[in-house]
């Protein structure tokens, strides 16, 4: 469980369970806004690593941007987009990869909670292979 006490001009100290603890609010090194992308990203980064791993996918690098924007029109909902980028090693299946990555927006708790109020895209690149001459 996280506790959340309001310090004063809109800011707040977030613990977590283990102890550690942010400053979060307007004026803080991170918004809400901010968390919000920021859990969607994270939740659907474990999500995706996990799944590849299920499937004996090598992943040498995951990075990911993400972004909660307020929705323009007063009614509309606010939206959070997620840009993954993946690094496999020379001869990985590029489709298998971008399957697990658009299973894993289907399964990861947060994007599923999120729903259509989320766009997760993954760039995929494959190392080539080193030529060994000699």
């Amino acid at each position: 469980m996280i506790e959340l006490v309001w310090d004063a001009d809109r800011l707040g100290t977030a613990t977590a369970p283990s102890g550690a603890t942010m400053t979060v609010g307007e004026h803080a090194h991170f918004s809400p806004d901010d968390l919000l992308a920021m859990a969607a990203a994270s939740c659907l980064m474990r999500t995706f690593l996990r799944l590849a791993d299920e499937g004996a996918a090598r992943i040498l690098s995951y990075a990911a941007t993400a972004q909660a924007a307020p929705a323009c029109a007063s009614d509309a909902a606010p939206h959070v987009t997620i840009h993954a980028y993946l690094v496999a090693p020379a001869g990985t299946d590029t489709r298998d990869l971008e399957d697990r990555f658009r299973r894993s927006t289907q399964v990861s708790p947060i994007t599923r909670l999120l729903g259509d109020r989320v766009t997760a895209t993954a760039e995929v690149r494959v190392l080539r292979a080193a030529n060994r001459a000699g």
